[in-house]
């Protein structure tokens, strides 16, 4: 099989990995609690800041150098837009990220881990030595990746019946690290909680923190979050709602809800695939044709076009899938002297999000407004 090197982003799948860490990792913002005396005050922001530091100085470190972390050094592979790749293809892809991608997130449990079970006391983290063994032996960490640790000045040394975990590049950072570990190993959904950690997002010390579209849509580079922003607004302009999914640092989606009388289901959604070489993905999920073809001859050109572009070809008894479904059947479309029987199901795919397709995307909004209910 020829695998896509011609267009490789990095050198390793690891420095895939790693460079997902980096884009997730919030912009520093301090969360101090009331009541707090100024020295008790100037401690935690200090704390939180060498906490975000370390983070970014880790992400950094095994995007830099991932082999001082034992990350793998196999070569980047990943799913290109705009291409049909064959299944096998998409599960080598898998395969080969998953090794980097499960040590890295073992490590990050590992350190979350600590910061739950450890005492603090002065500028150490005190570990019972046998609670520290079980980590060690349940995460499968690995002596390269506790000497990648050390590398990044994050100290794990024997202290009598405990180990102890101090910080020479970071020193004030292990108040904030428990302070998060703990408010975040206390969600009900522990993806979350893994997930505001990892992002070093202190808003999460509520215990009930999730993020919003805008904070969600800052992983990715300027032009996209220009552009997503742009439909996060036009989208909720339009009385449509996000709802949220949240799978950890590696993917997630955004739904916008609209009028249940026009569509019962999301009609956009926004999501993050990190095997893409391109992970912002985007698709447009109409109604069924059926419903859309009365409206559609009046709409613009461009999008009778992008209409006809993502249609199927109705295979009759070969299929049969919609022969006892409510609403759902073949259509007749015709277009440009082309008449087509139609299946209902609409490909939704947005290959690439640009000013045309985010026309396609407000028109179509537009479009489905007509659906509702006269009053």
């Amino acid at each position: 099989m020829t695998l896509h090197t011609e267009k490789t982003l990095y050198n390793s799948t690891s420095q895939r990995i790693a460079s997902i860490y980096t884009a997730s990792l919030t912009e520093f913002k301090p969360v101090i609690p009331a009541g707090l005396d100024p020295q008790q005050h100037a401690a935690l922001a200090e704390s939180e800041r060498d906490f975000h530091l370390f983070l970014r100085s880790l992400y950094a470190a095994f995007f830099q150098s991932p082999q001082q972390f034992g990350l793998p050094l196999s070569s980047d592979m990943c799913i290109k837009g705009g291409e049909k790749d064959p299944k096998q293809f998409k599960q080598d892809v898998k395969q080969q990220l998953d090794k980097p991608k499960a040590m890295i997130e073992q490590g990050m449990d590992f350190l979350m881990l600590i910061g739950v079970k450890g005492i603090l006391q002065d500028a150490e983290l005190l570990v019972p030595q046998g609670e520290y063994a079980d980590l060690i032996k349940e995460l499968k960490i690995k002596k390269p990746f506790l000497a990648g640790l050390a590398g990044v000045g994050l100290q794990i040394s024997p202290r009598g019946e405990a180990v102890a975990i101090t910080s020479t590049s970071h020193p004030a950072m292990l108040l904030a690290l428990k302070n998060l570990a703990e408010a975040c190993s206390r969600y009900e959904n522990t993806r979350l909680g893994k997930f505001n950690f990892a992002r070093a997002d202190f808003r999460a010390l509520d215990g009930k923190f999730s993020p919003a579209a805008l904070d969600l849509y800052q992983y990715l580079g300027t032009e996209d979050l220009e552009r997503v922003t742009w439909l996060h607004q036009f989208m909720t302009g339009m009385r449509y709602f996000p709802e949220y999914q949240i799978y950890g640092i590696f993917g997630w989606e955004v739904q916008y809800q609209g009028p249940k009388k026009i569509k019962a289901s999301p009609l956009l959604r926004v999501h993050y695939e990190y095997r893409h070489v391109n992970p912002l993905r985007v698709d447009i999920k109409c109604v069924s044709v059926n419903r859309l073809i009365p409206l559609i001859y009046s709409q613009p050109r461009y999008l009778l076009e992008d209409f006809s572009s993502r249609l199927n070809t109705c295979n009759g008894e070969k299929c049969n899938w919609c022969h006892d479904k409510k609403g759902l059947g073949p259509s007749v479309f015709e277009f440009d002297g082309v008449k087509r029987t139609v299946c209902w199901y609409h490909n939704p795919d947005i290959d690439e999000l640009n000013e045309n397709s985010m026309q396609v995307i407000q028109q179509y909004t537009r479009m489905h407004e007509a659906l509702l209910p006269v009053a």
